[in-house]
């Protein structure tokens, strides 16, 4: 019978499999120790390998492009072993996965080695091939125990108004972490109060856009305001001081899990609303008239009957919004003004809405013709948006800490310390945000880079054959305001100021 040394003999080249289980909340940290224990244990016995380090989540093959690979490389016969910390790093997906990777190893007669504890298994052995299905088995039993307890935790955390729809509170809120409840953000409480007031006066979704726009109000997303993102703004319920749950069930990436049910919408009744869950915003009976209006005048709410330049001319002497009027030819005129001010036909305007587009584009483009800049500027975003990224993968880690100790997987000192290194590379990563921005605040051009792509696409937009509220709504994404001067002598000025 072959023995451990046997079998290490005739290990020379190992593939190294490393991944990270979020489930149980493993850091950085962790899997620096995994593989250093790997690494370790191929050193000292004269192993050669190469690494496989899976970044991406899912418990399924198909989910994890690092397996598939590895597995691809195995059915080539290129390794003698594959090393991993346990076995539960090779996955704890369905028993078909499992299997897969199983028969892989035993066909290419390819060993499988585990760090945590040290064993080397010939899956073509019975007595390792039972052991193997056992611990993988045990895996996938302990795997949906840890969901299923993390699921009850998170509705149980629902049910007592906590917020547990990830680290980013919706706008109008901060999230306070301690409590887990969401607090009034008094900046954004006052930007969701003018968008109400506004729609209960009768504005449209587009007109109120255009107004926060015109204001370099930015929104949720630091963007300009969209009608949609307003709509879903006014309907939401989180604003009446309620949290909403389980409004969904199952996952749309069945890739990702095995175990997951398809995902589908539940209806109201199934869903946990908890009321006076924070400090509401909007007042029940302010949500009761705008759900009205939208049902009563859906169409309305976005746009009333509209002309391209409607709301977006004011008279260059009085400053007074000017009305527009069809002519018997079929075109469209602004009216004279009460001023004095004289009429004129709308496509001297919008020649002037086109030339002055293609100028400010020249002229941005200018800005930007050191290449060095723009490679900096590049670098500089890039680095932002990645440092972003992990202060909120940090977020969610410290969440799912908390949830594993309010569900009893771990223990008070095990939390204490995974949240605090958790809570370190927050403060870190904060920082380095916080000097990345003070760099870029100094990089007018960078604003630019953006601009011009915008301004593009307006151009390209504008110069199709659209009809009038299409063009209202495209100049309105573009432009503040557009003055109108005719004196009596018929000289016209015309003054486009872009957002």
């Amino acid at each position: 019978m072959e023995g451990l040394m046997d079998r290490l003999e005739k290990i020379k080249f190992v593939a190294v499999y490393l991944r990270k289980s979020r489930s149980m909340g493993d850091t950085e940290e962790d899997l620096i120790k995994h593989r250093k224990a790997i690494l370790d244990t191929c050193e000292e016995n004269g192993w050669s390998f190469v690494e496989y380090p899976e970044v991406i989540s899912g418990d399924t093959i198909e989910a994890r492009p690092k397996m598939r690979e590895l597995l691809i490389d195995i059915e080539n016969n290129s390794y003698d072993a594959v090393f991993a910390f346990d076995t539960d790093r090779l996955g704890r997906g369905g028993s078909g996965d499992q299997e897969r990777i199983a028969l892989t190893l035993k066909h290419t007669e390819t060993y499988f080695i585990t760090a945590n504890p040290f064993k080397i298994y010939d899956l073509n052995n019975e007595s390792d091939d039972q052991f193997f299905d056992m611990q993988s088995f045990m895996g996938r039993f302990e795997y949906k125990q840890i969901n299923k307890r993390l699921q009850a935790g998170k509705k149980t955390g629902l049910k007592m108004g906590r917020w547990s729809h990830g680290s980013k509170p919706p706008f109008g809120y901060d999230r306070n972490h301690k409590l887990k409840k969401l607090t009034i953000n008094e900046d954004e409480k006052e930007t969701i109060r003018m968008i109400v007031d506004y729609f209960l006066e009768g504005m449209t979704l587009s007109d109120i856009a255009w107004e926060l726009n015109k204001r370099k109000i930015p929104s949720p997303r630091g963007l300009q305001w969209r009608a949609a993102t307003i709509s879903r703004l006014l309907k939401s319920e989180v604003y009446l001081g309620y949290v909403i749950g389980n409004k969904t069930e199952g996952t749309r990436n069945r890739l990702k899990s095995s175990s997951s049910k398809p995902f589908k919408e539940l209806p109201r009744e199934k869903w946990i609303i908890v009321k006076n869950s924070h400090k509401p915003i909007i007042s029940e009976e302010e949500h009761e008239q705008i759900m009205d209006r939208f049902s009563k005048s859906p169409k309305k709410v976005y746009n009333n009957q509209i002309y391209s330049l409607t709301g977006l001319v004011t008279c260059g002497k009085c400053n007074k919004r000017m009305s527009l009027k069809r002519l018997n030819s079929g075109d469209m005129s602004v009216q004279k003004c009460e001023c004095g001010n004289h009429s004129g036909n709308i496509k001297i305007i919008e020649d002037a809405i086109y030339q002055t587009a293609l100028a400010l584009k020249d002229k941005l483009n200018e800005i930007r013709t050191d290449n060095i800049v723009k490679q900096k500027e590049d670098k500089m975003q890039k680095k932002l948006d990645d440092k972003i990224k992990e202060l909120d993968k940090q977020d969610h880690a410290i969440e799912r800490i908390e949830e594993a100790f309010e569900n009893g997987l771990y223990d008070i000192q095990k939390t204490r310390k995974k949240t605090q290194e958790r809570q370190e590379e927050k403060w870190r990563l904060e920082k380095e945000i916080s000097d990345t921005k003070k760099q870029m605040t100094s990089m007018d051009s960078l604003n630019n880079k953006e601009r011009v792509t915008v301004i593009d696409k307006f151009i390209n937009e504008v110069s199709k054959d659209i009809n009038h509220e299409e063009k209202n709504k495209l100049y309105k994404e573009m432009i503040c305001s557009i003055t109108w001067t005719k004196d009596d002598l018929k000289e016209v000025v015309i003054s486009v100021n872009f957002l």
